[in-house]
């Protein structure tokens, strides 16, 4: 499958591959150089904050930019598989003034251009301006997270708690673990899997969540803003 990469590095992907699909989630370390990530910080520190997060940052050039590198990373774009397209990002942004706990859950929502009148489409929403809804659950098995740390995250700052391999069962609870990471670092993941975090307790958290998707929708939908 990796035959034009260098053998430890076909071993590598090979790795994180398997890890992938049985527990949902595996960390990459270094995605990103560290003389980017200060430019990225430069943008994101120019964001609007008022909420816990800011939505829709595909729209911007930078931040599509991002998606793009991801995506060509070879790892990560391993693990995308038919899952191309990035379809969403949110900066999320901890600190002692923006603090909040995020119970278990999965992620079952998705950015999209248009209503569709289907019995396979549910949970319509308007979130900041952009439609939402639940697709059906052959879009949900095939989306692929990719959350990008901005800064080194451990059980003080929020990181990620999940469910290994909740994403293959219909079970809402289960054991946790904590996904801890190096800024630069990126923990792909079905959006699937169970995952929360819990509020802050030292420093900050900044966190860019990609999401990735087919290239099309079923029943005449279509993405909100792909790249």
């Amino acid at each position: 499958m990796f035959h034009h990469y260098p053998q430890t590095q076909r071993s590598e992907i090979t790795n994180h591959l398997a890890e992938f699909e049985k527990l949902g989630y595996t960390l990459v370390e270094s995605v990103i150089p560290q003389e980017e990530l200060r430019s990225i910080e430069r943008c994101c520190s120019q964001l609007d904050l008022s909420r816990a997060g800011a939505r829709d940052l595909l729209a911007l050039d930078w931040c599509a930019n991002i998606a793009r590198v991801l995506r060509e990373h070879p790892t990560i774009h391993a693990m995308l598989q038919n899952s191309l397209t990035a379809i969403q990002c949110t900066l999320f942004v901890k600190n002692d003034k923006r603090n909040w706990l995020v119970p278990l859950h999965r992620d079952l929502g998705i950015p999209v251009k248009n209503r569709v009148e289907s019995p396979n489409w549910s949970g319509w929403s308007v979130k900041q301006g952009t439609l939402h809804a639940q697709p059906p659950e052959s879009v949900l098995k095939g989306l692929v997270a990719v959350r990008l740390h901005l800064e080194d995250t451990g059980v003080d700052n929020g990181a990620l708690q999940v469910v290994p391999g909740s994403h293959l069962l219909a079970e809402d609870k289960g054991k946790r673990i904590f996904c801890t990471a190096p800024k630069g670092g990126a923990l792909v993941m079905r959006p699937l899997l169970l995952h929360a975090s819990s509020k802050v307790r030292n420093g900050t958290r900044k966190v860019l969540h990609f999401v990735y998707g087919p290239s099309q929708l079923p029943d005449g939908a279509e993405w909100a803003n792909p790249v």
